[in-house]
This record gives C-alpha cells, structure tokens and sequence, in this order.
C-alpha cells in the first residue's frame, strides 16, 4: 500500500464486491484495510462497496466512468477473483488506456507471500 503515498490530496477510487457469504464485520473490515491507510498517506478515498447480489456490477460501473473522466488518480480493488472476467478486463483496460494506476490488494498480499 506504500505506493499510494505519491496520490497525497487526490482522490483514490476503492472497489469491494463482497462475496454472497460475506458478513457485514467481514465487509467493513475489508473496506477498513483498503482506506485506512489511504487516509494515513492523506489521500481521499473514494468507495465504491457494491452489493453481494451475484451479477450486479453497478459500482464498478461507476468507478469505470470515474477512471474515464479522470476523476481518480490511483485505483485499489479487493480482489480480481471478485469481479467476472469481462468486467475485470475493461476495468483494467480503462485504467491502463488512461494511465491510471490499478491494484488488488489480495493479490499483492499473497504474491509478497509466495514469491
């Protein structure tokens, strides 16, 4: 999350899809590992916490507009394996066409892990 610290006063976009299981503690405390230390570097947070109902990508829609019309500098996802194959190709290619940053913490946790 160190590399956060260059977005200082700007917005960062943050995405959770809880998985159907997911208990309302797990789902804050999700949320509070991807902000707290966004705020800790000063950056400003932007949620975007999307519904459990399998299918429903409205957030992740939204942030999508958001990377498009450069209203966030930097992006911090849960996970990949949370969002269907389709939209987690044109939310990495949204990012990548407007060289926006894009990470999922998930996945950074188990590479540092395993590598």
């Amino acid at each position: 999350m160190e590399r956060y610290k260059q977005y200082k006063y700007e917005d960062v976009g943050v995405y959770i899809k809880p998985e159907i299981d997911d208990s309302e503690l797990h789902i804050q405390t999700k949320l509070n590992i991807l902000t707290e230390e966004l705020y800790d570097y000063g950056c400003e947070p932007i949620t975007m916490l999307e519904s459990n109902v399998k299918g429903d990508y409205t957030k992740l829609e939204e942030l999508i507009e958001k990377i498009e019309w450069f209203r966030v500098s930097a992006v911090i996802i849960w996970s990949y394996s949370e969002i269907e194959e389709e939209l987690r190709d044109k939310l990495r290619e949204t990012c990548y066409k407007n060289g926006i940053e894009i990470n999922a913490y998930k996945e950074d946790i188990q590479s540092l892990l395993f590598d």
